[in-house]
């Protein structure tokens, strides 16, 4: 009960003493204005300090946006250059294996065909009627001699004729005298 009382006093003397207490509240109202103004013009030097710093942020904000849409426009340039080439190698790799069967396909001709040449052909030493018929050929055409000097050549042809032949390497260091032509 006692704070209800000390509150019913306190209204109580403020109704005794009306103007009193308007001019009492009327000089904490003037005080309590003087120190808003005060904090008010603090709050502005401290606003210097720092409008600066939120100019600074916000212009590293904005080059940053640029440098970050900058930057997608050149993912989508690369990715669009990266499609074009996996394209081309596509199209590379199968070109290339296309070249790989045509030269297999080649490879295995070339076998089957000596194959075949291989077969088909056979020398004196495997088949006894061929090599048979090549000694009737040469005992029929008369110009077979076993050792001697029969048919024999005369000693000038038997030597072939030397030709000197120019040398085609030029010189290594300068001329040497070697600038005119020899007849």
């Amino acid at each position: 009960l006692e704070p209800l009382v000390q509150e019913e006093m306190r209204i109580k003397i403020d109704i005794d003493d009306l103007e009193g207490s308007i001019e009492q509240l009327k000089l904490e109202a003037d005080d309590e204005h003087k120190q808003m103004v005060a904090l008010h013009d603090e709050a502005d030097k401290i606003w210097d300090g720092i409008k600066p710093k939120f100019e600074e942020r916000d212009f590293l904000k904005a080059e940053g946006d640029r440098l970050h849409n900058l930057f997608s426009k050149s993912r989508e340039d690369a990715d669009a250059v990266h499609a074009q080439i996996e394209e081309l190698r596509a199209q590379v790799t199968e070109v290339k294996n296309e070249l790989h069967a045509l030269q297999a396909e080649r490879k295995s001709w070339i076998s089957l065909h000596n194959k075949s040449v291989e077969d088909s052909t056979s020398t004196p030493k495997d088949d006894a009627e061929l090599a048979d018929s090549l000694v009737s050929k040469l005992m029929g055409s008369g110009a077979l001699s076993l050792g001697g000097a029969a048919g024999a050549k005369s000693p000038k042809e038997s030597k072939p004729a030397k030709r000197k032949g120019r040398r085609i390497t030029a010189p290594k260091r300068g001329n040497r005298g070697r600038s005119k032509k020899k007849e």
